[in-house]
């Protein structure tokens, strides 16, 4: 797999073949599926649909799940799954994006979690400040900010100002775009403004996992940002005609996880049914709080 330092596109590590050998251990790829399996079922909830039309499960947990308590997140506005694998109570979670605003009103402090914003130009700078912030804390602070963005279509304009003051000022940061297929690639442009882009599998957790940890070593470094491209993969030969898995993050991690013999419908079925008692506690709790203060007006 292709290093941050190197600036490459890497290879997807697909977890749709069994490779036989990771350096991930057993405990963390279980993790990576749980929590992907539990954002699936908190998004379903909140927005009363299926996600078909989203599922950035895999970039989500990918990214997240390895930030400790110091790193920020900046989510892209209206998506909840960061705030959620971040640490953000469930509860909280569906008070901000239960209501009409559907995004996050205010910064979550105790986990640094920047707000919303309606633009990417305000996202980078507050994010931006918060990893300037850090550093001018301690010059020893090995703290990083997680910057997502939805980009159907990147344009070079609104990416290039901010990717070249981050790679200039070397900035502890992980800008990650989360991208459809047809996409333009936005990586390619950010090794032009200084600093590593890779393009990886967007429905493959294991392969985001694996170049998120070399992109966070780097950060934490000193050797400044880099941008992560997560959009789907196209396939062909005979993944292709078998493909039952093509285009779901989590079914593609259940095979992987099968042909390692760590997948049971058993373990599925315990992580679903659990998660499913802590949504529906989480989601009465957040409603009677509303309640009671629309009483109390």
């Amino acid at each position: 797999m292709t290093t941050p330092k190197k600036a490459q596109v890497a290879a997807p590590a697909s977890a749709g073949e069994n490779d036989g050998f990771s350096l991930i251990p057993n405990e963390k790829l279980l993790a990576l599926y749980a929590a992907m399996l539990k954002c699936r079922m908190l998004e379903e909830r909140i927005l009363n649909e299926p996600t078909d039309a989203r599922r950035h499960e895999a970039s989500a947990v990918g990214v997240t799940i390895d930030l400790v308590l110091g790193d920020a997140i900046s989510p892209a506005r209206g998506n909840m799954l960061e705030c959620f694998v971040k640490g953000v109570p469930l509860k909280t979670i569906f008070t901000w994006f239960g209501g009409p605003s559907g995004s996050i009103p205010r910064a979550y402090g105790r986990l640094n979690v920047i707000r919303s914003t309606s633009s990417f130009a305000a996202q980078f700078e507050l994010a931006s400040a918060a990893a300037l912030l850090n550093r001018r804390r301690s010059r020893k602070s090995k703290n990083i900010v997680a910057l997502f963005c939805d980009c159907e279509q990147p344009m070079a304009a609104a990416w290039e100002q901010p990717l070249r003051f981050a790679a200039t000022r070397r900035l502890p940061m992980l800008f990650v775009c989360q991208a459809g297929a047809k996409a333009e690639e936005i990586a390619p442009q950010a090794r032009d403004y200084g600093l590593p882009g890779i393009t990886v599998d967007g429905e493959d957790v294991v392969a985001i996992y694996r170049v998120v940890s070399e992109a966070i070593a780097h950060a934490r470094r000193g050797n400044g940002p880099t941008l992560i491209e997560c959009k789907p993969w196209s396939l062909s030969g005979s993944r292709q005609k078998r493909g039952s898995s093509q285009g779901d993050p989590i079914l593609t991690m259940e095979r992987y996880l099968a042909g390692k013999r760590l997948f049971s419908r058993k373990l599925k079925a315990e992580v679903v049914a659990q998660f499913g008692r802590e949504l529906d506690e989480s989601q009465q709790a957040a409603a009677n709080g509303r309640f009671l203060r629309a009483a109390s007006k």
